[in-house]
């Protein structure tokens, strides 16, 4: 689905956590800073 310019789609925050954690679990980001101020990357 190709979202048009300047229209967001709606995330629930939890639902956004639970998968960047899940994608740190399985080694396809890192995050890096405090439990506040996380930001994640991808892993080379």
């Amino acid at each position: 689905m190709v979202n048009a310019p300047g229209r967001e789609i709606p995330v629930n925050w939890r639902i956004l956590q639970r998968e960047l954690r899940n994608m740190v679990e399985k080694g396809v980001l890192v995050s890096e800073g405090a439990t506040n101020r996380l930001i994640y990357r991808l892993e080379a």
